[in-house]
């Protein structure tokens, strides 16, 4: 470890375990290993094994067996597997809530994002490198997507919906490559959706895992929404049916909900 704590007097390390949250109590403690130190008693944590399914809500986590993890006293909780967030803000980050969890969840559900400093707040409670999955209701339009990408890199699968997205969805994409990314399903107004050229599409398809799917709906579609669209895509892309799709899902295809239900199959260009 860069600073040599275990040199420390024992005053000196007591005093260091005195002035330490609970998690960094515990961090402290795997990174001396088994040397000797004067940092104890040891923090002690508790994992939840029969429990993969946690709420945060308004300072309050609940797990999906309905207890609550009390983040009182010297508590330190390892949390696994799902975690639904039904609000938070980039000044949550600094609560004295959070110095009782160790997050370690793999999949997040957000009920939205109000601030561009979310992810990066969210990303430094956790272990960004765990999560592969997350979700995310209405996100204020400078939530952009280079910002979840660049704090979660090991990110698989996102679906979340941009009401007014401020920049450019498919230039923001563009910006990273080997990617492990393979779904990425954006709810957002028509010309936010389809502001890319064929070109574009083409390349981040190359960027991405061969299973990659894009999925890109609108609620409310101009009249003439599914014209438009096969005017955009149908001179480069090849439109598939139902019936000739292979029965091997949906990898690999861009999906169109305008109601009307649209499929494209993202092939190498070789008319642009």
């Amino acid at each position: 470890m860069p600073y040599p704590i275990l040199k420390l007097p024992y005053g000196f390390q007591q005093r260091l375990r005195g002035l330490a949250t609970p998690k960094e109590r515990y961090n402290v403690q795997v990174a001396v290993g088994l040397g000797k130190n004067y940092l104890g008693p040891l923090q002690m944590c508790f994992r939840d094994s029969e429990c993969s399914d946690f709420r945060l809500k308004q300072f309050q986590i609940h797990g999906n067996d309905g207890l609550r993890r009390d983040a009182e006293n010297d508590n330190l909780f390892i949390l696994e597997g799902t975690l639904r967030i039904y609000s938070f803000k980039p000044s949550d980050y600094y609560d004295h809530f959070y110095d009782h969890f160790l997050i370690k969840s793999d999949a997040f559900l957000m009920a939205g994002m109000e601030h561009p400093d979310v992810p990066q707040k969210l990303a430094k409670l956790c272990d960004p490198n765990l999560v592969t999955y997350l979700t995310a209701g209405t996100c204020r339009s400078d939530v952009n997507l280079d910002l979840i990408v660049d704090n979660f890199k090991n990110i698989e699968f996102i679906d979340i919906e941009f009401p007014d997205y401020q920049s450019n969805w498919m230039q923001d994409m563009l910006k990273f490559k080997n990617l492990k990314l393979t779904c990425l399903d954006i709810k957002s107004q028509f010309e936010k959706l389809f502001c890319f050229e064929p070109e574009e599409l083409s390349q981040l398809y190359k960027n991405l895992p061969p299973t990659f799917r894009l999925i890109l709906s609108c609620n409310k579609p101009p009249e003439n929404a599914s014209e438009l669209v096969r005017q955009k895509l149908g001179p480069h892309f090849k439109e598939i049916n139902s019936e000739s799709r292979n029965t091997g899902g949906y990898d690999g295809f861009l999906i169109i909900n305008l109601h009307d239900f649209l499929c494209f199959e993202v092939i190498e260009q070789t008319t642009l």
